[in-house]
């Protein structure tokens, strides 16, 4: 044998070796690895699951393999690999990201899911392990579980259809698929689409948008990216959205399938012209090329008010579902100055209401309540309860009447107002006695106008005498005339001129003193609210202020008019400018928006901040 034979022997046998040893180093060190990367994939906040879509096949049926990774905390997957045995023809993967971010009572939670989906297609008969799917998971490698298929039949199978070969043989004829069909729709390979179930809807009622992904050749989404929404509340209504079915519809006469990847439920905070903005997509495939941004359409909603027709005392703007109140008062015997509670529950359809009006009653004060939400979404629709606690101090002894608390609300089925009330009933309250620095100041107070009654009465004669009778004053016919004549003529002259001043009095000063002192007094509330952070009180005072200032100076009247037709009301019963007008609107829909926003949020917080700031700059204007 040559030394050039020896020289390549040995190198074959040495490539043998690092085989074997990798074999065997692999066989020892996987078992010893897995539990570590289980034991860092818990420590990150991961949870995966592998599922097979049937356990057992013929030769020649396709079975998929998912791996699901959820976090919460946004992700990014990259990579997938499955390594299968011999007698398994694996066909994608396809890998799809989503994220669900709710916010509720100003509590912020986000979660990720990715899906990975493998298909393994039956070529041989045999019970096949397979191994873990695995996918980088940003730096980190995140492993599944593994799983046993068992293969039946008889000889192989071809490969399984490819996405073109599924949508030309599906003939799906349902509602559905007839209501995503597009005729106009765009010619690209895949593009997102949204739509709303109705596009005129009223303040506080919810509409659900639906986005759907068009597709007609394999794709992979790497990420996702939600609209802004702005003035519009959202409610997610799709838990997994890589976990639904595709339809398979036509658009420009081409089939196309169309899967589902977001559904929310939108609930309007005012009235105009709302954008629920674009999301977006990031997908990759053969025909579409490495990470391709898509855009979806922005959906237009015109939201209204309910009709001013009809629409009862009371009613808030934005209550606008089917909704029940119900009341609790505890305890019903108090002592005089005491506090009882009162518990109050609204419950229904749609948005529920955040506030209720307390009953006006002389002597019962009613305090800030505490609130209670379970505001949830319950097959496509948002309802649920809030609770109010009040603290109501009683001020007034004997039998005491609570009055009766009514809610309003405009019910979009029947487009009619409805008002559901309950009523409190009664309470005993017990006579307090006065204390004794009560009784002290009483006393004080009688004494100092208590007169002796006998200090009038002639002072008693000392030594007895003739009686001498007083003499009588004599006056003249004119001087007594003059005397009985002027007094009444002047008194009568002082008082017209009294009534006179008071009734001139009465009807400007008073006017201009009340709405000075509220428009004052307004201000004194706004500003304590911001420091205490009851933005929603915030949002009152200062409307309160902004309608006192235009009263003051122009005697025009802003209650009682819609915020639509404001601007131009305003205008012609006001020397005001048309930009002053419209920063005059601008304010007050700001105030009814900040009654929707959570208190803790910090992005609350800075819109009250502003909203002050701007109302202190229109005060002056107003004031020129």
């Amino acid at each position: 044998m040559t030394r050039a034979a020896n020289v390549q022997r040995r190198r074959s046998y040495g490539f043998i070796g690092i085989l074997l040893r990798l074999f065997v180093g692999a066989t020892v060190l996987t078992p010893l690895a897995l539990p570590q990367a289980a034991l860092a994939q818990k420590a990150a906040g991961l949870t995966t699951t592998t599922t097979l879509s049937r356990p057992e096949i013929a030769v020649g049926e396709r079975v998929e393999l998912t791996l699901k990774i959820v976090s919460k905390d946004k992700i990014a997957a990259r990579e997938p690999v499955l390594a299968v045995p011999p007698g398994l023809l694996l066909d994608g993967p396809s890998l799809a990201v989503s994220s669900r971010t709710t916010s509720i009572n100003g509590k912020t939670a986000t979660e990720s899911t990715i899906r990975v989906t493998f298909g393994l297609t039956g070529n041989q008969p045999g019970s096949y392990e397979i191994a873990a799917p695995a996918v980088m998971v940003g730096s980190q490698m995140v492993t599944g579980s593994p799983t046993k298929l068992v293969v039946v039949g008889g000889a192989s199978a071809a490969p399984p259809p490819s996405v073109i070969d599924e949508l030309t043989d599906a003939d799906d004829d349902s509602p559905t698929a007839k209501s995503l069909a597009l005729k106009d729709g765009p010619n690209d390979v895949v593009f997102l689409r949204a739509f709303v179930d109705k596009e005129q809807v009223y303040v506080g009622e919810q509409v659900t948008m639906s986005t759907y992904l068009y597709y007609r050749d394999g794709y992979e989404m790497t990420e996702r990216t939600d609209p802004r929404y702005g003035d519009l509340l959202r409610f997610p209504l799709l838990q997994d959205p890589a976990a639904t079915t595709p339809i398979f519809t036509r658009v420009r006469d081409q089939r196309y399938g169309a899967r589902l990847v977001d559904r929310v439920a939108l609930i309007p905070l005012r009235a105009g012209k709302l954008q629920t903005g674009p999301s977006s997509a990031r997908l990759t495939g053969r025909r579409i090329g490495s990470r391709v941004l898509k855009i979806s359409n922005d959906v237009a909603l015109d939201v209204i008010e309910p009709p001013l027709d009809g629409r009862p005392a009371g009613y808030v703007v934005g209550d606008v579902g089917q909704f029940e109140i119900s009341a609790s008062v505890r305890p019903r015997q108090i002592k005089q100055g005491g506090s009882l509670a009162v518990n109050v529950k609204i419950e229904g359809s749609g948005y529920v209401p955040t506030s209720v009006t307390p009953p006006p009653v002389a002597g019962v004060k009613w305090l800030a309540p505490q609130r209670g939400d379970g505001v949830t979404v319950k097959g496509g629709r948002v309802g649920g309860y809030r609770t109010l606690t009040y603290v109501v101090r009683v001020e007034n002894a004997g039998t005491v009447n609570l009055g009766s608390l009514e809610l309003p609300y405009f019910d979009p089925v029947s487009k009619r107002y409805e008002v559901t009330k309950v009523d409190l009933g009664s309470v005993e309250v017990e006579e307090r006695p006065p204390t004794e620095e009560e009784v002290k100041r009483a006393k004080e107070a009688q004494g100092s106008a208590d007169n002796d009654p006998l200090a009038s009465l002639p002072k008693a004669r000392r030594s007895l005498s003739a009686f001498t009778p007083s003499k009588r004053a004599s006056f003249e016919l004119s001087t007594l005339a003059l005397g009985v004549g002027i007094p009444p003529l002047l008194a009568f002259l002082l008082l017209g001129g009294i009534r006179a001043r008071k009734a001139v009095s009465e009807r400007s000063g008073s006017d201009r003193t009340r709405l000075s002192r509220e428009r004052r007094n307004a201000l004194s509330d706004a500003e304590k609210s911001l420091k205490q952070q009851t933005h929603k009180a915030l949002g009152s005072a200062v409307e309160r202020m902004l309608a006192a200032a235009i009263e003051l100076k122009t005697g025009f009247k802003i209650r009682g008019v819609a915020i639509t037709r404001l601007p131009a009301e305003l205008s012609k019963a006001t020397s005001f400018d048309d930009a002053l007008c419209k920063e005059i609107c601008a304010a007050l829909t700001d105030c009814d928006r900040l009654r929707f926003l959570p208190e803790a949020d910090s992005s609350t917080a800075t819109e009250a901040s502003e909203l002050l700031s701007r109302s202190k700059k229109l005060l002056k204007q107003i004031d020129r």
